[in-house]
């Protein structure tokens, strides 16, 4: 699906109606992301949210217009896709962050100065890629992967990251952290696309080939390269 696209389309048809670093504790999807139409923010249950910057004449064009032929486009593929509902472990106050029903939703848009901000909410990553598949390709890859790191095979857990802790430049000791007790904690991200990666947690190890700002609590992925983040 080329969101892109649909924005144009859309457009026209509204037109034709209207005549990174604090790494003491856990970490959020950082303030900043929202601002570029590459952000991608993974959250620590895997959920996935991205943004769409574009023009909007709000002389020309109805927001809530746009949103409901941007619902229909959304509902058609809600309605062939698998889904499986947030759960809480036993014991656990079921409060989720974000809290999604539904593989893909809307999670926020506003329309002021002639321009558009669009994000939208997937229930995982494998919603986002096939909601987006053309526009990926756009980005120059296909890829977005996230799970949990002992469930991750070689690709990942013999991969060399960098560890932005080491103070003598040593790789992330990915086997240490699997036979640990809190190798559950750990999440990784795969992205081959060109985009800005924020993950909700701190960022642990990383490839080298991405460009991080932990300050920020991000890293830029290169078109066409493959970049592995793992975080907690």
């Amino acid at each position: 699906m080329k969101r892109s696209l649909l924005l144009s389309g859309v457009m026209v048809l509204l037109l034709f109606s209207l005549a990174a670093c604090n790494r003491k504790g856990p970490v959020s999807v950082n303030e900043s992301f929202g601002t570029s139409t590459k952000d991608v923010a993974v959250f620590r249950d895997l959920a996935v949210q991205d943004v769409m910057i574009d023009d909007f004449d709000t002389s020309k064009y109805d927001k809530d217009e746009y949103l409901s032929y941007l619902q229909e486009d959304i509902d058609a593929y809600n309605s062939t896709a698998t889904f499986v509902p947030q759960t809480a472990a036993e014991g656990e106050e079921e409060t989720f962050t974000p809290h999604y029903t539904v593989p893909v939703s809307v999670a926020s848009c506003t329309a002021e100065e002639n321009k558009i901000n669009q994000q939208i909410l997937y229930a995982t990553a494998a919603d986002f890629t096939a909601f987006n598949e053309e526009a990926l390709e756009e980005r120059g890859g296909h890829t977005l992967q996230a799970g949990t790191l002992p469930f991750a095979d070689a690709s990942v857990t013999g991969a060399a990251l960098v560890d932005p802790d080491s103070k003598n430049g040593e790789n992330l000791d990915v086997q240490d952290i699997l036979t640990g007790r809190h190798a559950d904690d750990y999440r990784f991200v795969i992205c081959n696309f060109d985009a800005v990666l924020y993950v909700e947690g701190e960022i642990e190890g990383y490839t080298s080939n991405a460009a991080v700002d932990l300050e920020k609590n991000c890293v830029t992925v290169p078109a066409g390269e493959t970049v592995i983040v793992v975080f907690r």
